[in-house]
């Protein structure tokens, strides 16, 4: 046994120091872009001269090396096949000269041009166009890894996972199933876990305003960024409130009406339906006294009390 808790100690003590962090950070993602080149060049099996190359920062307009951008643009969340470019997701790889009052326009201009007056064949092509236009005017590439938001799927299962771990009762859970979201502790402590779970709030810095404008992306609301937002996350941050309320209240004083409406309470909301889908799936088979089998299934109430919102 002690040969065995030495092994373990060893074990760990040789495991880089990243890869023990990181299972504090539940589903929050950071990724560079170079990561991500390399990543898609073992998807899409690059031949390694070519991997070279991109890991050079040289992107030819072969087909290649285009369907490689497009992999790159799905991976950190900047392009999508239905509304293209999501622009608060590539901003956040790339850095504007200092000085340069033109780059926006600039870019503008070379979407325009190259994007969506043109007739690309495919979507590697639009993916490729729309990169090579911030990669020329835009700014520098940022080579530090940034925040990757979750996909809504992940965001759903993150709240799945935090209804668990707090172990939210069914009453509670039939409320937010409906879309209803009592505020008692419970409901607090809920959205601090999600927020943490998917690198929205640190205990270090509170809440990441430019994180929820990523992850946001579809409706780039620059809002999040405003003095008036930033102002009124540290004014509840310095309330003294504990860190539930202090996620709760910023979300309720100073995001509603922000970004897109209603995504937190959305994620809670179908996340519940799926929790009562598997209280149901896990209820048992139960004997009675007569010898017949029943099944058992967790009983239901109702808690939707003092509903003051469906929030953000």
């Amino acid at each position: 046994m002690k040969q065995l808790v030495l092994l373990t100690i060893c074990v760990l003590a040789l495991m880089p120091l990243e890869v023990l962090s990181n299972d504090t950070k539940g589903l929050t993602i950071e990724k560079s872009f170079l990561q991500s080149v390399h990543d898609c060049a073992e998807y899409l099996q690059v031949p390694k001269h070519r991997l070279v190359q991109y890991l050079a920062y040289e992107f030819p307009p072969d087909e290649e090396t285009k369907c490689l951008i497009f992999c790159v643009g799905t991976d950190l969340r900047w392009w999508n096949n239905t509304c293209g470019l999501q622009v608060p997701a590539i901003m956040n790889y790339f850095q504007p000269v200092l000085g340069d009052r033109q780059y926006e326009k600039r870019t503008s201009e070379c979407l325009e041009r190259n994007v969506h007056t043109a007739e690309l064949p495919n979507n590697c092509c639009q993916a490729y166009e729309t990169f090579q236009c911030y990669f020329r005017e835009f700014g520098n590439l940022v080579t530090c890894p940034q925040y990757v938001p979750a996909t809504k799927l992940q965001a759903t299962q993150a709240a799945l996972d935090c209804l668990t771990v707090l172990r939210v009762p069914t009453d509670l859970l039939q409320c937010y199933s409906k879309g209803d979201l009592p505020d008692v502790p419970e409901t607090r402590c809920l959205y601090h876990c999600i927020d943490h779970r998917t690198g929205l709030y640190t205990t270090e810095s509170g809440i990441h305003l430019s994180r929820f404008y990523v992850r946001d992306l579809e409706v780039n609301d620059l809002r999040y960024l405003s003095k008036e937002t930033k102002a009124c996350r540290d004014r509840v941050r310095m309330s003294g409130c504990d860190v539930c309320s202090e996620v709760y209240n910023t979300h309720r004083d100073c995001l509603t009406g922000i970004g897109v409406d209603g995504y937190t309470s959305g994620i809670i909301a179908e996340a519940s339906r799926i929790a009562l889908t598997n209280l149901v799936h896990v209820a048992y088979m139960q004997p009675s006294a007569t010898g017949v089998l029943y099944m058992w299934i967790s009983p239901k109430g109702s808690a939707c009390r003092n509903v003051v919102s469906r929030g953000t």
